[in-house]
């Protein structure tokens, strides 16, 4: 027995010291390579993250223009001072030369990776490197230590020109990154040189055992401690770093634990078996006989059926006890079945009726439907959605219930659930009274097969869910605000509308539409009254189209028009001319009547040969030059204007360079008093030295410069440039006189909420005094908006500066609206001085704008006076100042200088 019980023990611990703790270990590498996963996951993603910064600086407008100017604008604004984790940001040209190099010193007393060595390590300057439009990223080495690097070529943000360079992100894979990655992945982690002399051991052996094809490996260190490898790829794919993970054995301890438990275990049940058999073997047999003979009589003896012998064990008497007992055993068992079948029967009963009044009540329909097609059994729910009495249902064919269109669906459902398929199929349930409505419908056979062919069907009403689809996927290609197509639509429509042109042999047009004042109504009324303006204007667009063509809104305040089956361009025109009307009448909103002007620019193709996308580029490049025309107009677009349109934008680069390069200066025309014939002061005027134009006029760069936003730089400079040459020419004027200097202000920069502060700080930078400067404002921009026109105009009459309304009478203000206004001065357009005395209209205009400012107490002064009649007729009236040719000629600042030391007085 003892013999017996060491072996079994013995047997036990062998069997779970190879076996159990085979399985722990084998959970223990499992557990170290998931580790591993997890740690070059953090890794790979930590390089995504870089890359993805990489792309948004990439594909960006401003980089694109950096990558061809090196402006320092973008230098100084994005450059400087960064905010990404970097330690160098690299941009290389088109060959993979450095362009531009921004180490960062994100680390005191690491020096930033050089941007040559990164440029040559990466090869972006090859051929192969240009076709890759995705950049590329990942590890270098770089000096002996691990760097990560992302490269994007440098694209405009809409990706629709060819790179011009590449940007390159660079972070030192450094002991902090490590102890950063340590701490997001809560493992151990180092990284050492597969070169190094110094490498230990079991990182050399873990490096030989990855090179034969395995991508991880895992040994114990010690007791406690379990290392995982891998190895790391540079750019290339050539192994460059050893990883190595170090992770508790918690595992493999706790296979240790249960093994001990277990053995203890089958120790304890061993020595109590032992004990149980000992007890066995020490009982008597004749007890066990005389237990027999007893219960054998009283068998015999007794006349309750019940009685059983119940002698214990496996053996000879057992087994002649069990013979005895057999009669009365199965007696007694046929009448304990037959209670028990009763029983269940009744059970059995009552669970069928508890579930046939459940499915007659629960929320989905449910039917029964036999071999030939009809209903055996309907519940009230089903009954309920197809509005029938649940007695009509049973004996009609499911055809009747199911609409018509969907027959074929269904037939087919049919014959795969024949086939013993569950089968889910969506189709339209036909009421009593013919409506239809959604549903889906699982069949299944008929489990019982009692119904031989049959089958069992649920239906559910999913009408409600398909509204909602419907709903969700509208909203996909519709505008929320007033329910048109949006761009996705549009472009797709677009498409559509070529391929049936192309096949038609017709012509489509694109009207690009753009509210002309959305901005000055927005803001002044509010988003309430924008946006019912931009429904009301969606309103009228589809008033102007035909049912078939598509009205879209881009976003903002812009909209678009596809015009189908056209003859010829006259036919887009004449749509472009309803919608101009239409924008004659007011917009009715709860705020009042709102008025709104729109430009529109026709792109018209012939045969659907061209390209949607260009379509569209020209329908836009059509508005602006509808704009540039004076708005509220419509314009056909012509391949000159791609012309145009470049030498625009080489217009505005010029502009952006004269800034740089100070091609800037001011002329100053003289302000002569026509009573006395001296000089009051000077008008400054921008002119514009071009290197290859020579002198550019201010009408030509002046609009580009305002819709830019280039006119606040220029215009700080004018007035800087302006204030400074007054205050130096007070020395020169004689003892007693001052001159004044009259400076025009755009409208862009008088939008500005800080004009007044920059008004103020140019002021007290060149010590000028405020009542020498008179700021010229035109009459269209007070009228724009006139409440805050009026506040800030009064911000700078109380600074002492004085206030002109330029270019007076060409604009649509009144003289009881200029009252609202603290102006001091009204200049006569040149216009009216050079038809005095030709028109008698003119001359009662001038007449009149000399008379009411006089009344007003307000300064007059004549511009463009090139004649002597002109000089006398404006004396006659009353005017107070004039300049013109008849005068001077815009003068430069030495000339200017030149004329205060002769005198300010002018011969007539």
């Amino acid at each position: 027995m003892g013999i017996t019980l060491a072996c079994l023990i013995l047997g036990v611990y062998l069997f779970s010291s190879r076996v159990l703790l085979g399985g722990y270990a084998d959970l223990e590498r499992q557990e170290v390579s998931r580790n591993l996963m997890r740690v070059t996951d953090a890794l790979r993603q930590q390089l995504t993250t870089m890359h993805r910064a990489t792309d948004d600086w990439a594909s960006w407008d401003d980089s694109y223009q950096f990558i061809r100017d090196r402006n320092q604008e973008y230098i100084s604004s994005n450059l400087v001072t960064t905010s990404l984790k970097l330690d160098s940001l690299l941009y290389l040209d088109a060959n993979g030369k450095v362009f531009y190099d921004r180490p960062v010193n994100r680390t005191p007393g690491v020096r930033p990776p050089n941007g040559e060595t990164i440029a040559k390590l990466l090869h972006l300057g090859s051929p192969q490197a240009s076709d890759v439009r995705g950049g590329v990223s990942g590890l270098v080495r770089y000096e002996g230590r691990l760097l990560m690097v992302s490269a994007r070529p440098i694209l405009p943000t809409l990706r629709n020109k060819p790179a011009d360079g590449w940007l390159v992100f660079s972070l030192f894979f450094d002991q902090a990154e490590v102890e950063s990655l340590s701490e997001r992945t809560h493992v151990g982690v180092k990284i050492f040189d597969l070169d190094a002399p110094h490498l230990s051991p079991d990182c050399r052996a873990a490096y030989e055992k990855i090179r034969l094809n395995r991508a991880t490996w895992s040994q114990p260190l010690d007791a406690s401690n379990v290392a995982g490898y891998t190895l790391l790829d540079d750019i290339a794919g050539r192994p460059i770093k050893l990883l190595r993970i170090v992770d508790n054995r918690s595992i493999y301890k706790q296979g240790l634990a249960t093994v001990r438990i277990l053995t203890q275990f089958i120790v304890i049940a061993a020595i109590a078996f032992s004990i149980v058999i000992m007890v066995v073997l020490e009982l008597s047999i004749l007890s066990r006989v005389s237990k027999l003979s007893d219960q054998v009589k009283r068998v015999r003896d007794s006349q309750d059926p019940t009685t059983r012998v119940t002698l214990a064990g496996n053996d000879e008497l057992s087994w002649l006890a069990r013979i005895v007992d057999g009669m009365a055993i199965a007696l007694q068992e046929r009448r304990e079945r037959l209670r028990s079948n009763n029983e269940a029967l009744r059970r059995t009963i009552k669970e069928l009726a508890a579930t046939n009044s459940i499915l007659e009540h629960v929320v989905e329909g449910i039917s029964q439907i036999g071999a030939d097609g009809r209903y055996t059994h309907v519940n009230t729910a089903y009954a309920r959605m197809l509005q029938y009495p649940t007695s009509d249902l049973v004996g009609m064919h499911w055809e009747s219930t199911i609409a018509p269109n969907d027959h074929e669906k269904f037939r087919v459902a049919v014959k795969q659930m024949e086939a013993g398929e569950k089968v889910e199929v969506e189709v339209q349930g036909r009421q009593k009274d013919g409506s239809t409505f959604h549903q889906e419908v699982v069949l299944i056979p008929d489990p019982t097969g009692v119904n031989d062919g049959g089958s069992y069907c649920f239906f559910k009403d999913i009408t409600e869910r398909k509204r909602l689809e419907h709903q969700v996927e509208h909203q996909a290609f519709h505008d929320a605000l007033t329910g048109l197509p949006n761009r996705v639509l549009f472009i797709d429509r677009l498409w559509h509308a070529q391929a049936r042109a192309h096949r038609s042999r017709l012509a489509t047009a694109v009207l690009f539409l753009d509210l002309d004042n959305f901005k000055v109504i927005n803001d002044s009324l509010g988003h309430d009254a924008g946006d019912a303006l931009l429904k009301g204007i969606a309103e009228r667009l589809k008033d102007c189209v035909r049912p078939a063509d598509t009205v879209s809104r881009l976003g903002g305040d812009e909209f678009t028009i596809i015009l189908e089956d056209l003859h010829d361009v006259h036919e887009a025109t004449e749509v472009a001319s309803r919608i101009v009307e239409s924008l004659q009448y007011p917009i009715i909103a709860v705020h009042g009547n709102i008025f709104a002007t729109a430009s529109i620019g026709i792109a018209y193709s012939e045969h659907g040969n061209d390209d949607p996308d260009e379509l569209l580029r020209d329908a836009d490049t059509a508005m602006y030059q509808a704009k540039a025309r004076g708005k509220c107009s419509f314009v056909v677009f012509d391949p000159s204007m791609n012309a145009r349109a470049v030498e625009r934008l080489e217009l505005e680069l010029g502009l952006r360079q004269a800034i740089e390069k100070e091609q800037f200066h001011l002329c100053y025309q003289p302000l002569v008093n026509l009573q006395t014939g001296e000089i009051t002061g000077m008008e400054a005027l921008l002119r514009w030295r071009h290197p290859e134009r020579g002198e550019v006029s201010p009408v030509d760069f002046i609009p580009v410069a305002e819709e830019t936003g280039l006119i606040h730089t220029i215009g700080e400079w004018v007035m800087r440039e302006a204030f400074r040459q007054t205050r130096e020419w007070q020395s020169l004027c004689p003892t007693g006189k001052a001159l004044r200097v009259s400076v025009n202000l755009s409208g862009k920069q008088l939008q500005r909420r800080d004009i007044v502060s920059q008004v103020t700080g140019l002021l007290k930078e060149t010590g000028l005094d405020p009542q020498l400067v008179q700021l010229e404002i035109t009459e269209s921009v007070l009228m724009e908006d006139m409440q805050d026109a009026a506040r800030k105009l009064q911000s700078l009459r109380d600074l002492g500066v004085m206030l002109a309304i330029d270019d007076f009478g060409t604009g649509y203000s009144s003289m009881s609206s200029l009252s609202s206004f603290p102006v001091n001065t009204v200049k006569i357009d040149r216009t009216f001085v050079n038809r005095m005395g030709q028109e008698n209209e003119v001359d009662a205009v001038v007449a009149a704008i000399v008379m009411l400012s006089k009344t007003m107490r307000l300064d007059i002064t004549a511009e463009g006076v090139e004649e002597l009649d002109q000089v006398l007729h404006l004396q006659a009236l009353g005017c107070s100042t004039a300049q013109g040719y008849f005068f001077a000629r815009p003068m430069t600042p030495e000339q200017f200088a030149n004329r205060i030391k002769q005198g300010l007085a002018i011969a007539a």
